[in-house]
């Protein structure tokens, strides 16, 4: 799950953070919820909150890991701003119970404005292989994203756990029902630009899918 909240730019002596909330979600995971803000590592002890850095353009994007055990539920995420005029940005997290889905790669989300202090980005890789798949290997790639910051690629899993570092792949197992994720933080220092990320099934018929990710260069988002 990815919470990329944006806001107005802010200019402040000091720069201002907000604070990202999933109360509900945390609820609903039972309390296992655990954060990153790219290009940082994930926060060793789970909570409902966590600050964020906003950059030049007041913009901040933030990982967060949720699970096991949680359940299927809609819920509010919210974003405030820790200084005056505390504003607040709401956006929803829908988890959906485990089903056999269509099969592809899905890329969340698929185009992200990079951080204008560091230059690092994050995204979900999501695939979905039949059923009959199950259990198997996959292998999570993109080429372009791990050139694009100079190698500098954290894959991630489920529960926080670090597949592969400094790697234009990394590989874990689908579940049970043909379904696997992974999470790429690249940065410091990646350019902006187009990728195609990609994701294989280990043994035969090495079913291959792919989705494009866009990494958009700093601007402001909101005038």
């Amino acid at each position: 799950m990815q919470a990329a909240p944006g806001c107005r730019a802010h200019r402040t002596p000091l720069t201002p953070s907000r604070r990202a909330r999933q109360g509900a979600l945390n609820n609903a995971c039972h309390n296992t919820l655990t954060w990153a803000q790219p290009p940082g590592i994930p926060t060793p002890v789970p909570s409902d909150s966590f600050n964020v850095q906003l950059d030049d353009n007041g913009n901040a994007n933030a990982v967060v890991w949720g699970g096991p055990s949680c359940a299927a539920t809609t819920d509010l995420i919210t974003a405030d701003l820790t200084v005056p005029p505390y504003t607040t940005a709401i956006t929803h997290v829908v988890i959906k119970p485990p089903a056999d889905t269509p099969p592809g790669l899905k890329v969340y989300p698929t185009s992200l404005v990079e951080d204008s202090v560091t230059s690092s980005v994050a995204g979900i890789f999501y695939a979905e292989f039949p059923s009959y798949d199950s259990q198997q290997q996959v292998t999570f790639s993109d080429d372009q994203l791990y050139n694009q910051c100079h190698g500098n690629i954290y894959w991630y899993g489920s529960e926080e756990v670090l597949l592969s570092a400094g790697t234009k792949s990394a590989s874990t197992t689908l579940d049970n029902n043909g379904n696997a994720f992974v999470i790429a933080i690249g940065g410091p220092s990646c350019a902006s630009g187009h990728t195609l990320g990609q994701v294989e099934l280990n043994a035969a018929p090495y079913t291959t899918y792919t989705h494009g990710f866009t990494v958009l260069s700093p601007r402001v988002r909101i005038s």
